[in-house]
């Protein structure tokens, strides 16, 4: 337990709460989180698993070069095979992520 936590259960059994009040309030609490799609990777966890910015990868998909797998109402999933190959060609080739993810679409397309 946590500090504030302890500190919490003990400001509850001093002032006569309930048994039932302090188990639930115990509990860990539920998030809305959503797991990713199969094949899909948050804009987070990509910004921290590929070290590029979330700015980045935002315009990336924008431009259309990733596509989007789920928008929830927090987290935008994204296809993880995509990112990981335009993230790992704009860390070899570095320069500006828009010049130079556009010189490898122009390239593939041409290809």
């Amino acid at each position: 337990m946590r500090n504030d936590e302890i500190l919490k259960l003990e400001y509850m059994l001093d002032n006569g709460f309930d048994k039932q009040t302090i188990i639930e309030s115990l509990k860990p609490r539920q998030t809305n989180h959503q797991d990713a799609p199969a094949g899909g990777i948050s804009l987070r966890a990509a910004e921290r698993k590929y070290k590029v910015s979330n700015r980045t990868i935002s315009n990336w998909v924008k431009a259309g070069y990733i596509p989007v797998l789920l928008r929830t109402k927090k987290q935008l999933y994204v296809d993880e095979a995509k990112l990981a190959e335009i993230a790992n060609y704009h860390i070899r080739h570095g320069g500006r992520g828009k010049w130079s993810i556009l010189k490898k679409m122009r390239a593939n397309a041409v290809a």
